[in-house]
């Protein structure tokens, strides 16, 4: 689910859409910088937090050369927990790196 007023298509073969206009996408950083100034905007409205998790997440598979993508919460007294996947398989990947406490969160987990 996307908040409000942040209509699909978010990309576009030419370009991506932001606030109803095409911008045309010259190289990866603008890409990745249109997707941050999008989530620092969502940020500072009512929309409520897991569906900006959760189109964030949606648009980091957009961007990236991934197939998926997860947020998982860490605290050094608490354990893990996913908080968005952008699919069944990421939401499984997500579980797994926590039960098994390996992937790229585990160093950051264990305070390393």
């Amino acid at each position: 689910m996307e908040p409000e007023g942040l209509d699909p298509p978010w990309c576009l073969s030419s370009g991506l859409s932001v606030g109803g206009r095409v911008v045309r996408v010259i190289n990866e950083e603008e890409r990745w910088a249109i997707v941050l100034r999008e989530f620092v905007r969502t940020l500072t409205t009512d929309f409520p937090i897991q569906g900006i998790v959760d189109h964030l997440v949606g648009r980091v598979v957009e961007v990236l050369p991934v197939t998926g993508a997860g947020v998982t919460l860490i605290s050094h007294d608490l354990s893990p927990k996913c908080v968005s996947a952008s699919s069944d398989d990421a939401l499984g990947f997500e579980q797994l790196q926590s039960k098994y406490g390996d992937g790229p969160c585990g160093p950051v987990e264990l305070g390393n």
